[in-house]
């Protein structure tokens, strides 16, 4: 074969290696962030918990449980209104997630929007 061919092949097969790398480092940086969030929101400290579920959402964009942790911490802060956003982003998202549903659903019943709570449930 030619040595054209073959300087194509290992070129596309050292970029496949190099993309793979790159997902790897994603993976790893999506776990430990992951764990970082979960493991301060455990601790009591919502607000660093915030912070680091803040940063997944913007590093990790179409990853919803990044969204939803920090819907659900916004909510519990009173934070109502950054709540509702982030829920109906993930709704967005993902429609199908249950998680996102109840959390907005509770949301909404808290501010007596009781019709729009419903049809959440649904």
């Amino acid at each position: 074969m030619r040595p054209v061919f073959w300087l194509l092949l290992l070129v596309a097969l050292l970029g496949g290696a190099f993309l793979l790398k790159d997902r790897a480092f994603m993976a790893v940086d999506w776990a430990k962030t992951w764990r970082e969030g979960i493991l301060a929101e455990q601790s009591g400290n919502d607000r660093t918990a915030m912070d680091i579920f803040s940063h997944g959402v913007k590093r990790f964009p179409g990853e919803g449980g990044f969204q939803l942790h920090l819907a659900r911490l916004y909510h519990q802060a009173g934070q109502t209104g950054r709540a509702a956003i982030l829920y109906r982003q993930g709704l967005a998202l993902k429609p199908k997630e249950l998680r996102f549903r109840l959390g907005y659903a509770r949301l909404l019943a808290g501010e007596k929007r009781w019709n729009d709570a419903v049809l959440q449930y649904r």
